[in-house]
């Protein structure tokens, strides 16, 4: 680098808030395998269900959570939580994301799939879910993706910062 590049090197570092990688990453330190699934509930769809702010959404998110992460707890060990993504007409469409601990046995596509359709056979859930309607999504690690995504970002920044001033 030359004196020059150096100088503005430190301006820039002086001059902004500091921006670094590493307190970004050390608060996803904790990846999880994430697997998205999808399911039809045969009840009436509100438009409210839209507004994950909305209290329709809340109380819809909350029964069920409480519904499905126990069931999901007693079969999986690696199993952390349910979270919801979204609800959206056809009847009641609910689509959501399981967090299991990756270092730990995942359960296959299969395992989750038929866990829920015998929960749902064996009356362990409350609202009527189609069995027919369900679909999971490949189990994926999802810390590793956010904290690249971040990396990147932060890098591309500062190096455009860098060049800004170089140039």
């Amino acid at each position: 680098m030359t004196k020059a590049a150096t100088t503005k090197a430190t301006i820039i570092s002086s001059s902004t808030k500091p921006v670094t990688a590493a307190p970004t990453l050390a608060s996803t330190a904790n990846p999880s395998a994430t697997v998205q699934i999808e399911f039809t509930s045969r009840e009436t769809f509100v438009s409210d269900l839209l507004n994950q702010s909305s209290e329709a959404f809340q109380a819809r998110s909350k029964l069920t959570k409480e519904q499905i992460e126990p069931v999901f707890r007693r079969a999986f060990g690696s199993f952390i939580s349910l979270i919801i993504q979204s609800f959206r007409q056809g009847s009641v469409v609910t689509v959501a994301d399981m967090t299991f601990n990756p270092s730990e046995s995942l359960p296959s596509n299969g395992q989750i799939l038929s866990t829920l359709t015998d929960a749902i056979g064996n009356s362990e859930i409350s609202f009527d879910i189609d069995p027919d309607s369900i679909k999971v999504s490949s189990a994926a690690p999802s810390g590793v993706s956010r904290m690249t995504s971040v990396l990147t970002a932060t890098s591309l920044a500062m190096v455009s910062l860098l060049l800004s001033y170089c140039w």
